[in-house]
């Protein structure tokens, strides 16, 4: 068999060829792989039911609430943490007062805002909007009276009368 001095060219051409196929081919399995995953995310995602429930039968709300937030003996822990952020803790916001919450990390500042939106259930007590317990409004109704403006440390809450 005679060899041409194109032959090893053309040969390593096409291993070249084969190589940078077979590495698109390992990116795109990782890619799918990473895909797949995130498809499993987001089916557990939107398959997970709301950690708090609309209520059964919601308070009616004619007009507008009062601007006042009470805290009342609340108690919190996160899911799972095994450590109380909030232990019987009693707060009153009346209209166009302005509060300010200070702590180290970790100490419950944003929580009671998360609190508010209910975002997380309480293990006891009540927060009330305009004297109304939150757990008793539609989420409409109390979104209807909350705005949060959040920048970087700084955490602003307006409630709407």
């Amino acid at each position: 068999m005679t060899v041409e001095l194109g032959h090893p060219v053309v040969f390593w051409v096409r291993i070249k060829s084969a190589d940078g196929a077979l590495h698109r081919v390992a990116v795109n399995d990782d890619a799918q792989r990473r895909v797949s995953a995130a498809r499993v995310g987001i089916f557990c995602v939107l398959d997970a039911s709301p950690p708090i429930q609309a209520p059964a039968v919601p308070r009616a709300v004619a007009g507008d609430l009062s601007p006042c937030v009470h805290f009342d003996d609340i108690v919190f822990s996160y899911p799972g943490s095994g450590r109380s952020i909030h232990q019987h803790l009693s707060l009153a916001l009346a209209p166009g007062e302005r509060v300010g919450v200070v702590g180290p990390s970790g100490c419950g500042k944003s929580s009671l805002v998360k609190l508010l939106l209910r975002f997380h259930a309480l293990d006891s007590g009540q927060v009330k909007l305009g004297g109304v317990n939150i757990r008793e409004l539609t989420s409409d109704d109390l979104y209807r009276h909350l705005a949060v403006v959040s920048q970087g440390h700084l955490l602003k809450i307006v409630i709407f009368s």
